[in-house]
């Protein structure tokens, strides 16, 4: 959106329906900041309408973010005349080279917290799942994320809503991959308390639950746990040095990684 204004196009901008009030409220900033009203359009609709107004327009030129599914219709319907912008289930592998600086574990435990929280972890390049070596488990790795995560507080605006997950939806997926044999909850957990966010909104700690590496080769777990909640939830799997090859397929079987992360100072093991 705002590309295109500063390229001196008038954008017609459509959010999902359940975050339109906060984009309404940031042009409405805009409007403050010297925006001239004349300089952009705004709707507040479903999908379809949407659809509708862009097939009868002709538009010139049609940027889409969000499922996969509708952007391939969107990309039929309108003759191929749509830039796709992918989200992403993004991955992090910690490799077996651990750090003897403890400076340098408190710093990747810090950047592993803003890759997953950041946000409340509602971007396209969040870190959804990290694939840890064995060899951390002699490090005070998972106690400074979860005392990272711990800072987080809607007070000072480092937790937020989730605003396309409820509670009833977070904990339901909570619920369903603690029940994997040998899951286990690494922080986070519950809902919070002591605010105002309403219920068609999720409010949630910062969560990491650790599942074994075995649950991927099973189709319906795997697909269990690569599910994107798109809010502050990660998931942490362990892998030893003879399973790097089984982690090499599984990592080409995630669909839309946007981003990704190696975490290694050998240089083989990284190539």
């Amino acid at each position: 959106m705002m590309g295109a204004l500063f390229m001196g196009n008038k954008p017609v901008v459509k959010p999902d329906t359940r975050t339109s009030f906060p984009l309404e409220q940031w042009i409405r900033m805009l409007h403050y900041c010297g925006l001239p009203k004349s300089d952009m359009d705004f709707l507040h609709c479903e999908g379809p309408q949407m659809e509708y107004i862009l097939r009868k327009g002709n538009a010139r030129s049609t940027l889409f973010t969000g499922s996969s599914r509708v952007g391939e219709h969107l990309a039929k319907k309108l003759d191929g005349k749509v830039k796709l912008e992918d989200g992403g289930y993004d991955w992090k592998i910690l490799g077996p080279d651990v750090p003897k600086s403890q400076t340098e574990i408190d710093y990747i435990a810090w950047q592993s917290d803003h890759d997953a929280y950041g946000h409340s972890g509602q971007k396209c390049s969040a870190q959804s799942i990290m694939f840890v070596h064995k060899n951390w488990k002699k490090s005070d790795l998972y106690e400074k994320m979860s005392a990272q995560a711990a800072k987080r507080s809607l007070s000072d605006l480092t937790l937020g809503p989730v605003l396309t997950w409820t509670n009833e939806q977070i904990k339901g997926h909570i619920e369903a991959v603690l029940d994997l044999d040998g899951a286990e909850l690494l922080f986070g957990g519950s809902p919070l308390r002591g605010h105002t966010i309403p219920s068609q909104y999720g409010a949630y700690e910062p969560t990491a639950i650790k599942v074994p590496m075995k649950h991927f080769r099973g189709k319906k777990k795997k697909e269990l746990i690569t599910t994107e909640l798109f809010g502050p939830f990660q998931i942490v799997v362990e892998y030893g040095s003879k399973d790097v090859d089984f982690l090499l397929e599984i990592l080409e079987d995630l669909p839309h990684h946007l981003t990704a992360a190696c975490v290694s100072n050998d240089h083989l093991f990284t190539e």
